[in-house]
C-alpha cells in the first residue's frame, strides 16, 4: 500500500509539474488562431461570400411560378335600358403555372459565375493575409515577452550587485580603507539601476497586456522559440520569387484583376440581344351555376434587342475598363511592395544574425574581462570603479545579446510572412 501511495504521490507530481509547464510559440500561435475575435469575424464574412457562387448559378437554371386567383363578378347589361343579360355572384377564378427559361443572354450569366468565383477566391486571401497578420502579431508578443522578462531579471541582478558594492565600498570608507570616489560612482550607478528596473518592469507589464490582447490568455513562463530554419529560402531571389506567387496580397490584387475583367465582359454582354423561353398552362372557370371551365397551354420565345438606353451601357463599359486598368496597376504596386517587404526582412535577418554573433563575443570577453578584474580587485590591483565598469560592460553586453535574439527571430518570421508562408499549415500547428 506504502508503495502505490508512493506511485500516486510521483503521478500527482507529474501531473502538477505538465500542468505549470512553459508555453510555448506553437500552443500560443494555436490559442491566437482559435480565440482571436477578428478572425473570427473574417471567417463568417469569408463564408458569406461563398453564397455568390449558387446566387450566379441561378441564372442557369429555369425560373418557376405559380399562379392562383379567385374573385367575385356581377355584370349587368342594358341596352337602351332594356335589361339584356344580369348576370350575378359569378365566380371567377384560375390555376396556373409559368416556366422561364433564360437561353441567352450576351454571355452575362456566364462572366458573372466567373465574378463569384474571383470574389471568392479574393475574400480567401483576405483571410490568409489576416492570419498571417495575427500570427505574426502573436509572435511579437510573444517573443517581447520574453525579453521584457528577461531585462527584468538582468536589471535585478544588476540592482543586487551595486547594492553589494555600495555596502562594501561603505564599510571600506568606513574603516579609513576606501575613498569617497569609489562611493559615490556606487552610489550613482545603483540610482541608474533602480531607474532601468522600473522602466524594465513598466514595460513587461504592457508587453503582457499586449499578449493576452492578441493570444487571449496570460503568458506563462514563455521559453525562446527555435528559428524557422526549414522555412526560409535559399537566397534572396528565391524569397523574391516565391513572394510574387504566394503572397496573399499579390494572389487577393491578382483576382481582383480577374474580376474587373469579367465586369468589363458583362458590360459588353449588355449591348447583345437576350433571348428567353417562356412556357405558361394554366386552367380559368367561371361559376354561375354549373361553371364554364377553360385550359390554356402557350409556349413562347422572347427576344429582346437592346437598341438605344441613352448612353448608359457605353458609359458604364467605359468605368468598367478604367477600373480594370487600376487593379492592373494596383497589382504592379502589391508585387513592389511585397518586393520591398522581402528584401527589409531579409536585410534585417542578415544584420540580426551578425549582430547575435558579435554580441555573443562580446559577452564571452565581458566575462573574462570582469573575472580577471575582481581578482585584480582582491590583491589591491584593481579599484571598485573598474569593477563598476566591467560588471556594467557585462550587463550591456547581456542585454544587447537579449536584443540581437529578439529581433532575429522577428525578423525571420517577418520574412516568412512576407513570402506568404505564415499559416498553420506551414508552422504545424494544433488544433
Amino acid at each position: 500500500m506504502q508503495f502505490l501511495n508512493f506511485l500516486f504521490g510521483i503521478g500527482v507530481v507529474f501531473f502538477i509539474l505538465d500542468s505549470a509547464h512553459a508555453e510555448n510559440l506553437r500552443s500560443a500561435l494555436s490559442s491566437a488562431y482559435r480565440y482571436n475575435a477578428t478572425l473570427k469575424a473574417q471567417r463568417a464574412a469569408e463564408r458569406a461570400s461563398h453564397e455568390s457562387l449558387p446566387q450566379s448559378m441561378a441564372y442557369f437554371l429555369p425560373q418557376i411560378s405559380a399562379l392562383a386567383d379567385i374573385g367575385v363578378s356581377d355584370t349587368v347589361l342594358k341596352h337602351s335600358n332594356v335589361l339584356i343579360d344580369n348576370d350575378k355572384n359569378i365566380i371567377l377564378g384560375g390555376l396556373g403555372l409559368t416556366i422561364k427559361q433564360n437561353l441567352f443572354n450576351g454571355f452575362r450569366s456566364i462572366n458573372s459565375l466567373a465574378v463569384a468565383k474571383a470574389d471568392i477566391l479574393a475574400n480567401r486571401e483576405i483571410l490568409r493575409n489576416l492570419e498571417q497578420d495575427i500570427l505574426l502579431k502573436a509572435i511579437i508578443a510573444y517573443i517581447d515577452v520574453i525579453r521584457d522578462h528577461k531585462m527584468v531579471k538582468i536589471q535585478r541582478k544588476n540592482l543586487d550587485f551595486l547594492n553589494e558594492q555600495l555596502r562594501s565600498s561603505q564599510s571600506q570608507l568606513n574603516v579609513g580603507e576606501g575613498i569617497y570616489t569609489d562611493l559615490v560612482q556606487s552610489q550613482a550607478q545603483l540610482y541608474l539601476s533602480q531607474a532601468k528596473l522600473i522602466a524594465s518592469k513598466a514595460n513587461l507589464k504592457a508587453a503582457r497586456g499586449t499578449y493576452y490582447k492578441i493570444i487571449g490568455n496570460d503568458p506563462k513562463q514563455l521559453t525562446w522559440p527555435k528559428l524557422p530554419f526549414h522555412l526560409y529560402p535559399g537566397d534572396l531571389q528565391k524569397a523574391i520569387a516565391v513572394g510574387l506567387v504566394e503572397n496573399p496580397a499579390v494572389v487577393r490584387t491578382q483576382y481582383l484583376v480577374d474580376r474587373a475583367l469579367f465586369t468589363v465582359k458583362i458590360s459588353e454582354g449588355a449591348s447583345l440581344p437576350t433571348l428567353n423561353a417562356q412556357v405558361t398552362a394554366s386552367r380559368n372557370y367561371n361559376k354561375p351555376t354549373d361553371g364554364d371551365i377553360s385550359n390554356l397551354l402557350s409556349a413562347k420565345l422572347n427576344l429582346k434587342i437592346p437598341l438605344y438606353q441613352g448612353g448608359i451601357l457605353e458609359s458604364q463599359g467605359r468605368a468598367n475598363k478604367a477600373i480594370l486598368s487600376q487593379r492592373r496597376f494596383e497589382l504592379d504596386q502589391a508585387r513592389n511592395n511585397v518586393r520591398n517587404l522581402i528584401i527589409s526582412a531579409w536585410t534585417k535577418l542578415e544584420s540580426a544574425r551578425a549582430r547575435c554573433k558579435g554580441n555573443q563575443v562580446q559577452l564571452s570577453a565581458a566575462k573574462l574581462s570582469l573575472s580577471g578584474i575582481l581578482e585584480k580587485s582582491h590583491v589591491g590591483l584593481s579599484t571598485k570603479l573598474d569593477v563598476l565598469i566591467a560588471k556594467n560592460s557585462l550587463f550591456q553586453a547581456k542585454e544587447m545579446a537579449i536584443q540581437s535574439r529578439h529581433a532575429e527571430i522577428i525578423a525571420g518570421y517577418s520574412l516568412i510572412s512576407a513570402i506568404g508562408r505564415l499559416n498553420t499549415k506551414q508552422l504545424s500547428l494544433n488544433f
